[in-house]
């Protein structure tokens, strides 16, 4: 009851929507490579998930995570081996409605900002922004992106509130967290995450923990 009547109100849910599609692809490998050895995980201790895979005799992973500390989403990409990654992402939204995508090339990093108007019916529409920014390693090992949004939703519940524009705040996000090298930025996740998570534990399968901890999803659910 706490939730229909605090949370679950017509002003307060009706106007969700994807706030938009964030690729990021490793241009190295071609359409239609057998991918071996794909794994993917989720580390509840941490909050980051991974995937990792060996293309064409090379091993590539992907972290993700949500970071509270810097409000953004995290996708870090490395290869192993003597290979180079070629940093390259792609931004979609399948209605953009009074907006438009931009792409810029600094000496930070490369930003691409997506904004628009979220369309609902007879309802006038927030203001809407995502921010994407990415940032390759000097080596060429791997590139990280950092992914952010922002809306003036607020100001149709207090409009006498003055809110920046979307797309100053998301793309202020993103330059802020894009400057951190990685491994500050899952320092920072993590945190802020354990403060938060470590209040709870949970065990899946029999055994040590260890041993719960080497077994794939699958026959921990059936030994479960």
């Amino acid at each position: 009851r706490i939730m229909q009547d605090e949370f679950m109100t017509p002003e307060l849910q009706r106007s969700y929507q994807p706030l938009c599609t964030v690729r990021t692809l490793a241009a190295e490998i071609p359409a239609g490579t057998k991918l071996e050895q794909y794994r993917r995980s989720l580390d509840l201790a941490t909050g980051i998930a991974e995937t990792s895979f060996v293309a064409d005799g090379a091993k590539y992973r992907c972290r993700m995570f949500a970071s509270a500390a810097d409000q953004v989403v995290v996708a870090r990409w490395e290869i192993e081996g003597d290979r180079t990654l070629t940093a390259k992402t792609e931004v979609l939204r399948e209605v953009l409605a009074k907006g438009d995508i931009e792409h810029n090339d600094g000496s930070d990093g490369s930003y691409t900002l997506q904004y628009g108007i979220a369309i609902n019916g007879e309802h006038a529409g927030v203001r809407y922004a995502s921010a994407t920014g990415v940032r390759p390693d000097a080596n060429g090992k791997g590139y990280t992106v950092v992914i952010a949004g922002a809306t003036d939703f607020m100001r149709f519940l207090k409009p006498t509130i003055r809110l920046a524009d979307p797309k100053v705040t998301a793309l202020n996000v993103v330059r802020s967290a894009i400057a951190r090298p990685i491994g500050d930025l899952i320092e920072r996740h993590l945190a802020t995450y354990r403060e938060a998570m470590s209040r709870v534990s949970l065990e899946i399968g029999t055994g040590s923990q260890d041993e719960a901890s080497s077994k794939p999803t699958d026959v921990r659910l059936d030994e479960f």
